[in-house]
Formats: C-alpha cells, sequence, structure tokens
C-alpha cells in the first residue's frame, strides 16, 4: 500500500488551516466584534417591509434532499437623506433552522411596524435589528471553531510526530 507522502499531508494541513482561518474563524471574529460594537452605534427608526421564512433546499446527487429554513426579514431606514435595507436581525452566522424557530424569529417582525435599527456610524449600510450578539449562537459557532480548530491542530501534531 502506498501511503501519502508526508509534505502532501503538511500542504494539505496548511491549506486547511488557511480555509478554516479565512471561510470559518474570520468571520465568527467579525460577527462577535460587530456585535458588541453595535451595542454603540447610532440608531434610527425604520420600517419592516418584508418578513417571513426562506425555504432551502439542499442535497445533493449522492444524497437525499432536504429543505431547511431561515428567518428573513426586510427593514428600510434613511440616514442622511440616504435610504438602506437592513436584512440583518442580529450578528453571528446563522445556520439553516427548521420551519418552527424561523417562523418563531420572523415573527418578532411585522410588515409596516416601525423599528430602531442600529447602524455602523462609517458604514450606513452595515447594520442590524438587535443590537449585540445573539449568546447562543455566538457559544455554538464558538465551539464549531475550536472543533475545526482541534482537528486541525490534532493533524499538525500528527505531521510532528511522524516526521522526527
Amino acid at each position: 500500500m502506498n501511503s501519502m507522502p508526508l509534505g502532501a499531508i503538511q500542504l494539505m494541513l496548511a491549506a486547511g488551516s488557511v480555509i478554516a482561518a479565512v471561510v470559518v474563524l474570520y468571520p465568527v471574529f467579525l460577527g462577535w466584534r460587530w456585535g458588541e460594537e453595535s451595542r454603540r452605534w447610532p440608531s434610527v427608526t425604520g420600517r419592516v417591509t418584508y418578513s417571513g421564512t426562506l425555504s432551502l433546499l439542499s442535497g445533493g446527487q449522492d444524497s437525499a434532499p432536504h429543505r431547511t429554513y431561515r428567518p428573513w426579514v426586510v427593514c428600510k431606514y434613511t440616514v442622511d437623506s440616504k435610504t438602506y435595507k437592513c436584512r440583518r436581525i442580529d450578528f453571528g452566522f446563522r445556520f439553516s433552522t427548521g420551519r418552527r424557530e424561523a417562523q418563531q424569529a420572523a415573527s418578532e417582525f411585522i410588515v409596516g411596524q416601525s423599528i430602531p435599527v442600529h447602524y455602523h456610524p462609517d458604514r450606513p449600510g452595515l447594520a442590524t435589528l438587535k443590537a449585540g450578539t445573539a449568546a447562543g449562537r455566538l457559544r455554538s459557532n464558538l465551539l464549531y471553531s475550536a472543533f475545526l480548530v482541534g482537528l486541525l491542530g490534532m493533524g499538525w501534531i500528527w505531521v510532528l510526530l511522524h516526521s522526527a
């Protein structure tokens, strides 16, 4: 049996580390940072123009398709005479979820309702309907990130032990 050269394994681990940092860890960090900063952002009154759920169908040729849902809320707001649309309920990743949970999250926002919109003072197009970071979602994102970092760390340890 031919084993994979150690250099190829190191290259794959390096690529995986970069991909994990860019695709997973950096967005989690940004969500946390912006969520915490949003507590100090100015706010204006916006108007909900859409509130519902987004249905997502996933699966491929090798797996059975399954449907997941996300809450989908759109709110128009104006800063310095320019109108923007906010589609962010709060900061953090919003993984797809079940229909009931998505409907419950969207039901907090009624079309025509006036609500506060918290916007970044230097980038008014970056906004959220709920300031702060969703604690439960932040914990799960950190858990996923820690799991990924742990897997990559075990890979690097394996490489170090086998390269001696």
